[in-house]
């Protein structure tokens, strides 16, 4: 009776509390998009995905990613950033910067820690500061 009643409790943890994977691709058409506030956000190309996940084996293949409202396109020239001295990661394209809020935020989006550069302050400052991603 315990073991079945850690495993509803599992399952309804990972159902209703985990985060919904953010790094997707429909089974039935090439594109990867990010899921950013509500809308879909097309990967332009490969060395674009690249630049801020580590293995492909991050993409979650859900079905109808055309349920998502298309926003707008990653720069081809996205990056994750940081300072040394603070723990924010901010993802970097069209000239701002957005503060990914948590790491949980962060794992759904299946970006890679080890992608983050660190960039002096004076550097990050020149970016605009766009909405947190949440």
């Amino acid at each position: 009776m315990q073991f079945k009643l850690v495993l509803f409790i599992l399952f309804c943890f990972v159902a209703f509390c985990a985060p919904a994977p953010r790094l997707v691709k429909d089974p039935n058409h090439d594109e990867v998009y990010f899921i950013i506030d509500g809308k879909r956000n097309w990967i332009q190309n490969p060395t674009s995905l690249y630049n801020l996940v580590d293995t492909w084996d991050r993409v979650s293949i859900i079905p109808n990613t055309g349920i998502y409202p298309v926003g707008p396109r990653i720069d081809v020239n996205a990056q994750l950033v940081k300072r040394a001295d603070q723990v924010q990661i901010y993802l970097v394209q069209y000239g701002v910067k957005r503060w990914v809020k948590t790491a949980e935020i962060f794992e759904s989006l299946g970006l890679s820690w080890a992608k983050v550069v660190v960039l002096p302050p004076l550097i990050l400052q020149q970016f605009k500061d766009g909405p947190e991603i949440l």
